[in-house]
């Protein structure tokens, strides 16, 4: 699927919406010919259309609002800016079931998107973070593993692609791995081989801004006004 930028898709939204309204309006206006059935529709067409245009507009100001503010405040160039952000990727990147990646809430995952989007932070740079970070989720898997390698089965591990992942970059020592003990047929190798793409998945997720847990359905209210980690 194309990307299409978010100023282009708003454009298309608004220009729909005016259609929309122009054509409620039209059709509100009473006229002998025109059925007071057809008006009414015309009535709720546009009223419709309004409060659409409404809700539209409300998210895209609340997206704006995960713009840092350094960026406002001079201190945009600020090495010590950009390593916060890649310290706050590293501290808080974690992974759940086939490749989930979940960066803290949706604010979290929003300014990840704009630094992204803005090559605030080198490409290369931020590649290296998620990568070292996912290498330190494997790791983690593996120690809980050996903390208790009877009750602690690596497939019911959080992310089992991690540890295939940590395997595939050579973190654990030929030690380790020979001390990991797998059940029903696993092998190294299959975990390895689970691991392909989870990089490139973990990236998009971050690139798309939705790498966080919607927890809305829980009735506890949209995390959008919630930033755990954000700078502003």
């Amino acid at each position: 699927m194309s990307e299409i930028s978010s100023r282009n898709w708003s454009t298309f939204w608004v220009i729909l919406i005016v259609v929309l309204v122009g054509i409620g309006l039209v059709l509100f206006v009473r006229d002998p010919l025109v059925p007071i059935w057809l008006s009414i529709l015309g009535l709720i067409i546009s009223v419709t259309s309004v409060v659409w245009f409404a809700i539209i507009l409300k998210r895209h100001r609340a997206s704006q609002r995960v713009v840092p503010r350094f960026v406002t405040l001079g201190s945009f160039n600020r090495p010590d800016v950009k390593e916060a952000i890649c310290a706050n990727i590293r501290a808080n990147l974690s992974l759940h079931g086939d490749g989930l990646a979940v960066v803290g809430g949706k604010k979290d995952a929003l300014l990840v998107k704009w630094v992204i989007d803005n090559d605030y932070v080198p490409k290369e740079v931020l590649e290296r973070v998620v990568h070292e970070s996912i290498c330190n989720i494997g790791r983690e898997m593996f120690e809980w593993h050996r903390a208790n390698p009877i009750g602690n089965k690596l497939d019911h591990a959080l992310s089992p692609e991690a540890l295939g992942y940590a395997m595939r970059w050579g973190v654990l020592s030929p030690e380790e791995r020979a001390s990991i003990r797998f059940d029903h047929g696993e092998t190294p190798e299959k975990y390895i081989q689970s691991s392909t793409g989870l990089f490139e998945k973990v990236m998009r997720q971050l690139r798309d801004g939705t790498a966080f847990l919607d927890l809305s359905w829980l009735g506890l209210g949209d995390d959008s006004d919630i930033c755990h980690h954000c700078y502003h």
